[in-house]
């Protein structure tokens, strides 16, 4: 029984792995969640920290499937991201319908 969990634990430490190799690693969260004025200059800088990161796609993904609605993902803002989780939650019930 023990190996199971473990093995499960180790699945789940892998599965966030990407996170070590994020260009914001480190950095204050804060930068990523704009708020009140120069909130867009603020969404800018976080982008530009993304603009380089090799885990961007990682980033988004997590933000969608785990519902991150605010702050900056992947590089994409909270609307970018909220019109990405449009088109995801659309392909998935597309395909669930015709696996039906």
């Amino acid at each position: 029984m023990t190996r199971i969990a473990d093995r499960d634990r180790n699945a789940l430490d892998r599965r966030d792995d990407w996170r070590d190799s994020a260009s914001c690693a480190g950095l204050d969260s804060r930068v990523f969640y704009a708020e009140g004025r120069g909130s867009t200059a603020q969404v800018q800088q976080a982008k530009r920290i993304c603009s380089g990161c090799p885990v961007t796609k990682e980033c988004a993904d997590y933000a969608i499937t785990n519902g991150e609605y605010y702050g900056v993902w992947g590089g994409m803002s909270q609307k970018e991201l909220r019109e990405k989780r449009r088109r995801f939650t659309s392909k998935s019930k597309t395909s669930m319908r015709a696996a039906a």
